[in-house]
């Protein structure tokens, strides 16, 4: 090259520095081209993997074509129909209805770049990689809009990682872990289905809705196993369902570990009577759960029911090489609506000569379906087909495809919303979208809204953006002799104001169980107690769930997990939920032995009155004047009075009841003893040759005014103390003989004064009659007050330690009452009998001699 060897001192500095620069800026051009083409060459070369479909706006998948390795990240298993191929395919069903339709993003072609993850972080990772790179290459051809997928939640945290650096949208059709819904770290992840947060409650609901409180719990590794095992036992805690076993599996858990995994739940399973094993993770570890269950399940100590997530769902894969171990399983499936018909007909029309696009995973599909492929293949181990395969005859058991078609359709609808921005009026691609704003793109994709018609209702983003829980229950069971999945219910949950979910569970057709059985089973630690037992804490258990009961004392009822007694008076129900009063026992005229008793009491004071009439009639006879007229007459009063006191005793107890017992218990024994006092004691003063002083103070007047005194004088006690303590019907409550009793109020120093005074006028009675007993055989009447006095002694001798040992109240007022009446007979019987027959007889001879 040629140099100038002298310049001008005027301009020769700046020239030489122009030179320079023009030099820089030819090598930067000449490095950036050959940058360019290594890059080129680099893409080439990674991206032979993926599936092209040309377009203006290309949109990426991520789609698990084939089944995880058990081996390792960098390499894939078997091939995946379902969802993996299903869903690749939804995608290209349903770019092809947008390139169709002349309403959405018109004069403009949707394309797809699609990559298999293989379920692998590391594939995926890859993958996202040259996501970026479409972003930084300089081809204006095409532009990359954002990303759909991926499948698992730990391959679609590790995708946006990467996707959020270069503020690339991605929409997942599948990945539900809670993880994601942090917004400050994945600001750019968008999801059509529902975060775990849905599924754990809805889980919960399950085994609320069949009663089963005691379960054992399996998660696979990563943020959607860990994280929704997390949340699942929350929300089990918060609804009283305890946790029995939990197990978390490694990344990549031998065969070993999964065989262990199980026998320690069965091992742990002989102490309780836990039956339902709730396993969230990847359909990989459940299959091989399966397996092991399968092996082992000669040593289970009873048969288990599993509870699966969506990572379950109802694929075909998982259950195929251990079917007999998943019967009477039940798994979640996000909602897979009614089936497109147009993807159907699309779907089933599919074969080796029309299908549209690059075949290459086709051919696997067609393989793995129908074990043939063409002989252009080359290193196919399968026949070759024979060219009348068709898809329709065969049975499809379809993935919930609407959510990669609703992914699809939020990706066109937003883009057709930005193009409307940035382009008005105008077909095709302005200048303004040959490179998109991907951030302004994120906006439009917030705020997409559209019918969905396989659910019939509207598909829209919450703030979070993602969606409501919408759900179906799957039974996987046999039918026909045939095993396969059958929906049997649904469940939808909504976030409300407070930031809680409200779920509706239905359960639309009959679960068939393990073994075919109609009933679901028991999944229990201990069973309830009974309604008069308490739960008691066992030591190293969840009281929650875990207890042993205790029985309660007859008499009481459980109330707050504690045996409690009731109001004095009061039993329980008969169920133990409450309190009812007892039956009142009193004694009233209407039983047996007191109509006995009051019968025999009218005959006896029937008895007293004609007694009575006979002393009027002869009131003028000798002998009823000799005896003492007035005092017999107050005698025949007391009598009677013994006759109706047991009258009240008897009868149900009443405010007048009560008074009248009180009042006329004492008084009226004192009316019997008192006049038969002044009559022992006049008889005793005239046989003892009293004084004619003495005499005359013992008129018959003078023992009349006495005996009427010493009436009037516990009258007036008796009376005052009433007063002062009146006594009123109430219900005692015995405990020795559980018995509630109407009874009146016991009055101890009222019945001991009266019983003390009425013991001094008898005990004055009997002694006066024993001083009188060697009075002339003449008299005989002082022969038959010592016989009374006697014969009365000795039933008040009976009477006391019988009432004293008296337990029931009911048997006292028996007891008085028959002591009342047999001292009112007794005494009518040995003062009047004699009399009455001598009176009688005289005059009937008087009658005999008239004549």
């Amino acid at each position: 090259m040629y140099f100038p060897k002298r310049l001008k001192a005027s301009g020769g500095r700046n020239d030489l520095n122009a030179f320079y620069i023009v030099m820089l800026i030819i090598t930067f051009v000449i490095a950036m081209l050959a940058c360019e083409v290594k890059m080129s060459a680099w893409n080439a070369k990674n991206d032979e993997g993926a599936l092209h479909v040309d377009g203006d706006i290309i949109l990426g998948g991520l789609f698990p074509l084939h089944k995880k390795s058990k081996k390792d990240e960098n390499t894939c298993g078997p091939f995946s129909e379902v969802p993996g191929f299903q869903y690749m395919e939804a995608m290209l069903f349903t770019i092809r209805e947008i390139n169709s339709d002349p309403n959405i993003l018109p004069n403009i072609t949707l394309g797809a770049r699609i990559y298999d993850t293989c379920q692998s972080k590391t594939i995926a990772a890859n993958a996202a990689k040259n996501f970026i790179k479409m972003t930084l290459s300089s081809n204006r051809n095409s532009t990359l809009a954002g990303v759909i997928g991926a499948l698992s939640s730990g391959v679609s945290e590790t995708v946006a990682n990467f996707l959020r650096v270069f503020e690339i949208p991605q929409i997942s059709y599948a990945s539900t872990s809670i993880i994601l819904s942090n917004k400050d770290i994945y600001s750019y992840f968008l999801r059509v289905v529902a975060p775990d947060s849905f599924q754990a409650q809805a889980m919960v609901d399950i085994l609320v809705e069949f009663n089963w409180t005691y379960v054992s719990t399996i998660n696979s590794a990563g943020p959607y196993g860990t994280e929704g095992m997390k949340k699942f036992t929350e929300v089990a805690q918060r609804n009283g369902i305890c946790v029995d076993f939990k197990a978390e599996m490694k990344a990549y858990p031998s065969e070993k570990e999964y065989e262990n995994t199980i026998l320690n739940i069965f091992r742990r399973a002989e102490q309780s009577n836990v039956s339902v094993i709730v396993i969230f993770g990847t359909e990989t570890v459940i299959r091989n759960f399966l397996e092991a269950y399968a092996k082992h399940s000669h040593q289970a100590p009873r048969d288990f029911t599993w509870l699966g997530s969506d990572g379950w769902s109802n694929r075909p894969h998982v259950v195929e090489t251990a079917p007999e171990a998943a019967l009477g399983a039940i798994t979640i499936m996000m909602r897979a609506g009614k089936l497109s018909e147009k993807f159907r007909r699309y779907f089933t029309n599919l074969n080796l000569t029309n299908y549209p696009f690059d075949k290459r995973y086709f051919y696997e599909f067609w393989e793995h379906r129908f074990n043939c492929l063409p002989k252009t293949v080359a290193g196919s181990q399968s026949k070759n087909c024979q060219g009348d395969e068709s898809l329709a005859d065969v049975d499809i058991e379809y993935s919930p495809v609407r959510v990669v078609i609703n992914a699809v359709n939020a990706f066109a609808k937003a883009l057709h919303s930005l193009h409307k921005e940035l382009c008005p009026n105008k077909s095709g691609l302005c200048f303004k979208m040959n490179r998109i704003e991907r951030r302004r793109l994120l906006d439009h994709l917030k705020n997409v809204s559209f019918w969905d018609p396989s659910v019939n209702s509207a598909f829209r983003f919450d703030q979070n953006y993602e969606v409501s829980g919408m759900y179906d229950i799957v039974n996987f069971r046999q039918e026909d002799g045939v095993n396969k999945y059958i929906r049997v219910g649904t469940w939808d949950g909504d976030i409300n104001e407070t930031g809680h979910i409200t779920s509706r569970l239905i359960i639309k057709k009959k679960i068939t169980w393990l073994k075919g059985e109609s009933n679901p089973p028991s999944s229990f630690c201990t069973k309830t107690c009974r309604h008069d037992e308490t739960s008691v804490r066992m030591p190293k258990f969840d009281f929650t769930c875990c207890w042993s009961c205790h029985e309660c004392e007859p008499q009481e009822i459980v109330n707050n997990n504690t045996c409690v007694s009731g109001p004095v008076g009061w039993l329980p129900n008969m169920n133990r939920s409450g309190w009812v009063k007892r039956k009142v026992v009193f004694v009233d005229w209407i039983n047996g032995s007191s109509i006995a008793l009051v019968t025999l009491c009218f005959m006896s004071l029937a008895l007293t009155f004609a007694v009575f009439a006979s002393y009027i009639l002869h009131k003028n006879h000798t002998l009823i004047t000799a005896g003492g007229r007035e005092l017999s007459f107050i005698l025949l009063l007391g009598i009677s009075f013994c006759f109706i006191v047991p009258m009240l005793f008897l009868r149900k107890p009443q405010k007048s009841i009560c008074l009248a017992r009180n009042l006329m218990t004492g008084p009226t024994l004192t009316m019997c003893y008192a006049p038969m006092l002044m009559k022992i004691h006049r008889l005793y003063q005239t046989t003892m040759n009293a004084t004619t002083t003495t005499q005359k103070i013992l008129t018959n007047r003078i023992q009349l005014l006495v005996t009427v005194g010493m009436v009037t004088t516990q009258l007036f006690f008796t009376t005052l103390w009433l007063t002062i303590n009146p006594s009123y019907p109430e219900e005692n409550y015995y405990s020795e003989r559980e018995e509630l009793v109407l009874e009146c109020t016991p009055d101890v120093v009222g019945f001991t004064v009266n019983l003390n005074y009425v013991m001094l006028l008898m005990i004055l009675c009997t002694v006066y009659a024993f001083k009188s007993r060697k009075i002339l055989e003449t008299v005989n009447e002082s022969k038959y007050l010592l016989f009374t006095m006697y014969v009365t002694c000795a039933v008040w001798t009976i009477f006391f330690p019988i009432y004293i040992n008296a337990k029931r109240s009911t048997n006292r007022v028996y007891l008085i009452s028959g002591t009342y009446l047999i001292i009112g007979l007794i005494t009518l019987h040995g003062l009047f009998a004699h009399n009455v027959y001598t009176v009688n007889q005289s005059r009937t001879n008087d009658l005999d001699g008239a004549n």
